[in-house]
């Protein structure tokens, strides 16, 4: 599609078109979108960002409405003696739920996402719905959480397991893209509920402190996630 074409349907005044044309030229450099004589192309990273579909725009949306403005306060935030998080130090104390309690939009806006995360988790994992939520908490939450799960499956009697869907940082692995994005993805959890992602480390220590025997840890067809499927 020609600049031109893009500025319009967005829509942005013609005035900008080009700052826009600059702000492309990033996203060409980043991968999002390819560019030909034509105008620009989208690739599989801006294809998965589409509003229509089992993609995560939705998703994208809200990150990028929600993420930017705790960043502001990283320098203060590192300084502070306290357990919040950036976030909270952005909104006078109070953490991400209680913001989306007062704000139901924001909370909409969430809820979708979320729900275009996991459609899409979905289409490359065979399991019925799930979030990623072990890196909305630090560990000794997180242990909880677990050992709730295994009380849960050892009541069944059936021999269940665990499947976790999450990032698991790997800094050793040579794609240089992925670990940037799972780094940056950690940096975000912290700053915005207090979480983490994990490494592998990480995660064998989380799952053996929640009680659990084995686990098993495989690479999901959707880029960067893992299947960790734990064992009682």
């Amino acid at each position: 599609m020609p600049l031109h074409e893009l500025a319009r349907s967005i829509p942005i005044p013609p005035e900008k078109d080009m700052m826009l044309d600059s702000f492309m030229e990033l996203l060409v450099h980043q991968r999002v979108f390819a560019k030909c004589e034509a105008g620009y192309l989208l690739t599989p990273t801006s294809e998965l960002m589409l509003s229509e579909g089992a993609n995560m725009g939705a998703f994208v949306y809200f990150v990028t409405d929600t993420f930017p403005e705790q960043l502001f306060f990283l320098g203060k935030w590192f300084k502070d003696t306290g357990k919040g998080s950036a976030f909270q130090l952005a909104h006078d104390g109070k953490p991400i739920w209680d913001v989306l309690k007062e704000k139901p939009e924001l909370g909409t806006l969430l809820n979708k996402g979320m729900e275009s995360k996991s459609k899409v988790l979905i289409m490359f994992v065979k399991i019925p719905p799930t979030y990623t939520v072990l890196h909305d908490w630090l560990d000794e939450d997180c242990v909880r959480i677990l050992k709730r799960c295994k009380e849960a499956i050892e009541s069944t009697k059936n021999n269940g397991k665990v499947i976790v869907i999450d990032l698991v940082i790997d800094v050793e692995t040579h794609d240089s893209i992925e670990t940037e994005t799972k780094l940056l993805s950690n940096f975000s959890m912290m700053s915005l509920v207090g979480g983490k992602e994990r490494t592998k480390k990480e995660w064998h220590d989380l799952i053996l402190n929640a009680g659990f025997s084995d686990y098993k840890i495989c690479p999901a067809r959707m880029p960067l996630y893992s299947v960790i499927e734990l064992y009682p």
